[in-house]
């Protein structure tokens, strides 16, 4: 499955930012590999509040790294052309995805976790959506392979159109004695969630 390279940015203007950015530097992503591009906007989620994530989808980390180093040059330009901050940048790979990754809102679980297999990413991402479908639109359950201390975690970002819908489910999820049972068996602790904003997708 594919890998994705998040930045993690301050920007005063994101729109503004998110403009230039189609202008001068998505193309020749593209043209280098990049098969999704996408922008959200942290809404809640502690000191992430407010922050932006760019997110670039490769299907290998040679071609992501390929990419962003013919890239480098503009965007390195066009950050301090808008006075943005990059606060981190991350890998991670997506290891099992459901429904549809699209929506108006959303949400980042990072979780720590006992190694997994394939099969057992596949048996998770079925339950959990199970349960999640009916507040959300899709999925994506990606492991964190290179993202300073967070590396190992596991991030679980859900898209929705109503976080009202997706909190709601998400609290049946967690109160439902076999997810109960599977964290307990996967010895799964959670180090952190935050809502975010769709800005382009």
């Amino acid at each position: 499955m594919p890998y994705s390279v998040v930045s993690t940015l301050r920007i005063p203007e994101p729109a503004a930012f998110i403009k230039a950015f189609n202008s001068k530097v998505r193309f020749g992503l593209e043209s280098n590999g990049a098969t999704s591009i996408s922008f959200r906007q942290f809404i809640a989620g502690g000191e992430m509040s407010g922050s932006v994530q760019a997110s670039f989808i490769f299907n290998q980390i040679d071609e992501a790294v390929a990419a962003l180093d013919k890239a480098a040059a503009v965007a390195t330009g066009l950050i301090a052309e808008t006075g943005t901050t990059v606060i981190a940048r991350s890998i991670a790979h997506a290891r099992a995805e459901r429904g549809v990754t699209t929506g108006e809102y959303g949400s980042m679980l990072m979780t720590r976790a006992a190694p997994q297999t394939d099969a057992t990413y596949q048996s998770n991402a079925d339950l959990f959506w199970s349960k999640m479908s009916s507040g959300c639109n899709g999925q994506r359950f990606s492991l964190v392979v290179a993202g300073g201390e967070r590396t190992g975690s596991m991030a679980a970002i859900t898209w929705t159109d109503s976080l009202s819908a997706l909190q709601n489910a998400s609290d049946a999820m967690f109160a439902s004695p076999d997810v109960q049972q599977l964290l307990a068996d996967q010895q799964v602790t959670m180090s952190s969630k935050a809502f975010f904003r769709t800005l382009e997708s």
